[in-house]
């Protein structure tokens, strides 16, 4: 599906670290299961395949490659036929659902499972989802994919099955689980269908053997400092209002004045976030690029009085991008808050690589807000 067309140069480095990684679960676990924490896995996925990493964009794919989204999970082995196991969980959604019958809430919850998966296609670029994903069993590491797919909302039905905490249903493709106190949805994997299967032999004491491999060697060794790129996040509405303004922002175009071309807008920067990291933006004569999610790189440059806002150079072209591609609004449209709600997002993020390159993307429900608090408590 996706493994087996990579370069089989790439597919061994990939089982190799895989192996290495598996054989070192003693650091973590004294269990006969290989032990693999998520990130790892995805980092491994990402590097040795060649994908870009989405882990920290809020979106459905935690890698792509060849516009194709991967969602990149690990988990022990459950039963021959199957393990079901996490994939969305919508607890700032919770108010929309609570008081539905159970089948209502199932549509609903697949309504919201889909918008999340289309809006990663359109924000990515990407033509096909897949899920690659590892299993562990006693000394074993096996490699499967299956199709990260829409659910068939039409063909939903309940399972006799569900009890008071979790709903089951089907979609004549997949079983699913909705758990209602944890507000997460579950999906149940096929395990059988092996593309890659990996004995790991589990070293008995990995930390002595990292003491004699490092040991001598520590004074020699040089390690490379950890890069975080340094980021702000930014409302996607008023921070005054709490909604997105009608002739500002996302519908800069609809600004009283000039003529102006449907597809302009900007992405508002408060004055408190300017305060909080002096220097992070270039002054308005600057042009800078702004790096897209799909990879695009647009000219971009801060715009309004006091900087308040990103734009791109031509405008319209952040904004088709955004208004056009991911929100799908038609033109003459406004963008409202409850539109963002219903997409999971109201916030944007921007990543500095250089003063000359910056990254967008776009973050879940609360992101500024929580961004704003958390630097409140730093500087306390």
């Amino acid at each position: 599906m996706f493994f087996d067309q990579q370069p089989i140069t790439l597919q061994n480095d990939y089982l190799e670290l895989l192996e290495i990684m598996g054989s070192l679960s003693n650091l973590f676990s004294d269990r006969s299961t290989p032990y693999l924490p998520y990130r790892i896995t995805e980092n491994l996925f990402c590097m040795c395949l060649g994908a870009k990493n989405l882990s920290r964009s809020d979106c459905t794919a935690d890698a792509s490659k060849d516009n194709i989204g991967v969602g990149i999970k690990t988990f022990i082995g459950g039963t021959n036929d199957g393990s079901m196991q996490k994939i969305a969980e919508f607890n700032r959604k919770r108010s929309e659902y609570t008081s539905l019958s159970n089948i209502d809430l199932v549509l609903a919850v697949s309504t919201f499972r889909n918008d999340r998966i289309n809006l990663t296609k359109r924000m990515h670029a990407l033509s096909d989802m897949i899920y690659h994903y590892t299993v562990r069993n006693t000394s074993k590491i096996s490699i499967l994919e299956c199709p990260l797919e829409t659910i068939n909302i039409s063909a939903i039905k309940l399972e006799k099955s569900h009890n008071m905490n979790s709903i089951y249903f089907n979609d004549g493709q997949n079983l699913y689980s909705f758990n209602l106190s944890k507000s997460t949805l579950y999906k149940k994997f096929d395990t059988s269908n092996i593309i890659r299967e990996i004995n790991v032999k589990i070293i008995d004491n990995p930390f002595l053997l990292l003491k004699e491999m490092l040991g001598e060697k520590r004074d020699k060794i040089v390690f490379s400092p950890i890069r975080e790129l340094p980021h702000v996040f930014l409302p996607l509405f008023s921070t005054r209002t709490g909604k997105v303004p009608e002739k500002s922002g996302l519908n800069q175009w609809n600004a009283d004045g000039r003529a102006r071309h449907s597809d302009e807008l900007y992405i508002p920067v408060p004055k408190n976030v300017h305060k909080r990291f002096p220097g992070f933006f270039p002054d308005r004569n600057t042009i800078f690029e702004l790096e897209l999610p799909n990879g695009k790189v647009l000219s971009a440059k801060m715009c309004q009085s006091d900087s308040k806002g990103l734009m791109s150079n031509p405008n319209k072209e952040l904004g088709h991008w955004l208004l056009r591609d991911v929100l799908q609004i038609k033109e003459g449209k406004l963008v409202k808050l409850e539109i963002l709600q219903k997409l999971g997002i109201d916030s944007a993020v921007i990543y500095k690589d250089s003063d000359k390159h910056f990254a967008i993307d776009f973050t879940t429900l609360g992101s500024y807000d929580k961004f704003i608090s958390e630097t409140d408590e730093e500087g306390e």
